[in-house]
């Protein structure tokens, strides 16, 4: 019987391991859908006008330099805006987050009317500025009994082999077993609809261990009775505020100095009861309790008696960091053997458009086509220089984009097809007035979709829209990347794009022409910009105006070739000779299996382990015919070379100040005209690839890298890595 999915980590000394011109554009163009559709019954959007954009409501920091909140996850039955529900089909029942002030007031969702399904929206948005301190209680709190039996937890209750199982509906006679059995999926490597959950901090400099972004961590629903009380979250914020207090200049060295901070009766005392009820009540393949070889509670001991971070909790988890100041100490521990003194941040955190979302494997796609991801956008010296910029200030847009739905495309049978939504809403508009300059943050927060970076006019006369970017996955444009524009060129007429978990903020000018309506993202996002009326009489920066205010930081020096000794190649694949489309296609039946270096997640090793403060060059391979969004976790990195074989006979190469993102799509293979990779000895004839180089600074500890098509890595393509510090050979 398969276990319930659990991270196996290694304990003892590791050993050490032996541009963009246009990266949107160069990858633009090949197609991203990466999964086939099962003949959803697709979303009508209603032909009404389309609303302005609505704001999404903020957590914010108060007093203290603290931003102090709860997230929760909840369920309740959710739509995509404007979707229509053939007859007699009732919403489907999804997740969301709700945010709460440290006060106990609901700032997001919204009320809705209770006998009508809510709009499936992102979480709050998270707002902090470098140098402040994050305090979230997060609370798991779905009620596993209001989904349809067998559609979530398969897994954590032992049926089948863990994996989701549907039936496709849609075809005469209905195919049984439809998932997994015809996509060949095995567990842990296939979609399971877990309500286990944890938060993943996208673009944050910060500690991937103990109680920072940590996406190691499984916690499991409180049960709905203790929920239901309305002193449950009370209790827990207040035991929460003893650990925030304890660890406000450094985090725990170990578990055991939580639970002395928690005390005898507090929180990890609390959790020790919850996890031991669970494992004797849960019900394990119909029956009542978790075998023990399967109990989570002994997991824990055995990590906590090998020094290692405990990987199971029940219904509540703290999350505490500072947001990393760059010459500022540290906030790691101090008092591991071998560490004698206080660590200075070398990188520190780019202030930028950030996001969080959930990040359980095998359940990451599914959780987010429910909703489950919101923006993090963290304030600076950024900030500041717009402001030197735009004295008088300037409108700022936060634009969640997602697709909805309650199953992803593999599994997907009788069930209402992915929507494309903009902070919750179907094809929103935004109106400017002629002008008039405005920032626009934009993360793609979808599953597998690119989002193209292009205004398009309804009318084909009217003027063009002026924008021009300002910064990428969170880090501004060093004042060269800017002048030249160089991710909003385009190549070989294609648009330039932005991938699955990319981020982008544009200065957007709107034409002196009232009435003028244009599109942005046009067949995925769906956005409207609508001229107004009134003359804002307003100016996108020069290149002067940029460099003047906006110079780049000091700490995100180039990383020089000369630095760096180490490098290493992954190879993001699937089986050997794949045909995907034309005569022979061998993908009808079963999907890819999704791998990197020929092997899927395993979780019970480490594929990759780095010191701490060494440079490395890493040259990420696609054998595939579809792109790859590459995502590491902590650290941002420079892309230095792209080479896509579809476009180009040669790489394109910066001359200097590479760009730096936390997500690059790898081009694909040489495609012949069908779409399939071209082979040569049963091999891809020519590999699409990006060289990146990247500095792991600051920050020990254990995290991933995956593809950012969150069905990908949830299907295999991901690894589980690691950075070892030299001085205490510890990852924190």
């Amino acid at each position: 019987m398969n276990q319930p999915e659990s991270i196996q980590r290694p304990v003892g000394k590791a050993t050490r391991r032996n541009f963009l011109q246009t990266t949107a554009a160069l990858v633009a163009g090949t197609g991203m859908a990466g999964l086939l559709e099962v003949s959803p019954v697709d979303a009508q959007a209603p032909a009404a006008a389309p609303a302005e954009l609505q704001s999404i409501g903020q957590l914010t920091t108060g007093s203290g330099k603290i931003l102090r909140a709860t997230i929760a996850v909840k369920n309740e039955r959710r739509l995509a805006d404007g979707v229509k529900l053939p007859p007699g089909v009732q919403a489907p029942m999804m997740r969301y987050f709700e945010g709460k002030t440290s006060a106990g007031a609901s700032v997001w969702p919204p009320n809705h009317d209770a006998s009508q399904p809510g709009a499936a929206l992102p979480g709050p948005t998270l707002r902090a500025a470098v140098g402040d301190r994050v305090e979230l209680a997060f609370l798991n709190m779905v009620n596993t009994a209001q989904f349809p039996g067998g559609s979530i937890d398969n897994a954590e209750i032992g049926l089948g082999n863990g994996c989701d199982n549907l039936t496709n509906a849609t075809v005469t006679p209905p195919v049984k077993n439809w998932y997994p059995t015809t996509r060949g999926d095995d567990f842990p490597n296939c979609f399971h609809g877990s309500s286990t959950a944890n938060l993943h901090f996208h673009g944050t400099h910060v500690t991937p261990g103990t109680f920072g972004d940590n996406v190691l961590v499984q916690i499991r629903p409180i049960p709905a009775t203790t929920a239901a009380s309305p002193n449950w979250e009370k209790s827990v914020n207040a035991e929460f505020d003893k650990i925030f207090k304890k660890f406000e200049t450094s985090e725990p060295a170990n578990w055991k100095a939580v639970e002395q901070a928690s005390g005898p009766a507090g929180w990890t005392a609390q959790q020790k009861v919850l996890l031991d009820q669970y494992d004797k009540t849960a019900p394990w393949q119909g029956g009542r309790g978790l075998p023990p070889k399967e109990r989570l509670a002994p997991k824990n001991e055995a990590l906590v008696a090998a020094g290692q971070w405990p990987e199971f909790f029940i219904g509540s988890y703290p999350t505490t960091f500072e947001i990393t100041e760059a010459g500022k100490p540290l906030q790691i521990a101090s008092n591991m053997p071998g560490m004698n003194h206080t660590p200075i941040a070398k990188k520190g955190q780019m202030p930028g458009t950030h996001w969080y979302h959930a990040h359980k494997h095998g359940s990451t796609a599914i959780n987010l086509f429910n909703g489950l991801s919101g923006a993090f956008i963290i304030e600076g010296d950024y900030d500041k220089g717009l402001k030197k910029i735009y004295p008088a200030g300037l409108v700022e847009h936060v634009m969640v984009v997602q697709n909805i739905t309650d199953l992803p495309s593999l599994e997907r049978a009788n069930r209402v097809g992915p929507t494309v939504v903009v902070n919750g809403q179907n094809k929103p508009k935004v109106t400017m007035k002629p002008n008039e300059v405005q920032l626009w943050r934009i993360v793609n927060g979808t599953v597998n979709k690119n989002i193209p970076v292009a205004f398009v006019p309804v009318v084909t006369t009217s003027p063009a829209v002026q924008f021009v970017q300002t910064a990428q996955d969170g880090v501004q444009l060093h004042p060269d990347n800017f002048a030249s524009q160089l991710l909003l060129k385009v190549d070989s007429g294609n648009t330039p794009i932005l991938a699955p978990g990319n981020r982008i903020d544009i200065l957007v000018k709107a034409p002196a022409t009232p009435g003028a309506t244009y599109t942005f993202g046009t067949g995925v996002m769906g956005l409207s910009l609508l001229v107004g009326t009134g003359d804002a009489n307003m100016n996108l920066p020069s290149a002067s105006d940029y460099a003047t205010n906006l110079p780049f930081p000091a700490f995100m020096t180039n990383i020089s070739p000369d630095d760096i000794h180490i490098y290493r190649t992954l190879d993001f694949g699937w089986e050997p000779g794949r045909v995907t489309t034309g005569t022979g296609a061998n993908n009808t039946g079963t999907g890819p299996h999704f791998t990197i270096n020929n092997k899927q997640f395993a979780g019970e090793h480490f594929d990759e382990t780095m010191v701490l403060g060494d440079s490395e060059e890493w040259t990420l391979y696609n054998s595939t015919s579809i792109p790859h969004p590459f995502h590491i976790h902590i650290n941002p990195f420079q892309v230095v070379e792209i080479f896509n074989p579809n476009v180009t006979t040669q790489p394109v190469v910066p001359t200097a100040n590479p760009v730096w993102a936390d997500v690059i799509a790898i081009p694909p293979a040489l495609l012949d005209t069908n779409g399939n990779v071209v082979l040569k000895d049963g091999k891809p004839a020519q590999k699409g690839y990006v060289k990146i180089r990247q500095k792991f600074e600051d920050f020990a500890g254990a995290f991933v890298l995956h593809c950012h098509i969150l069905a990908h890595e949830d299907r295999g393509m991901m690894q589980l890595v690691q950075v070892i510090d030299p001085v205490t050979m510890h990852t924190h």
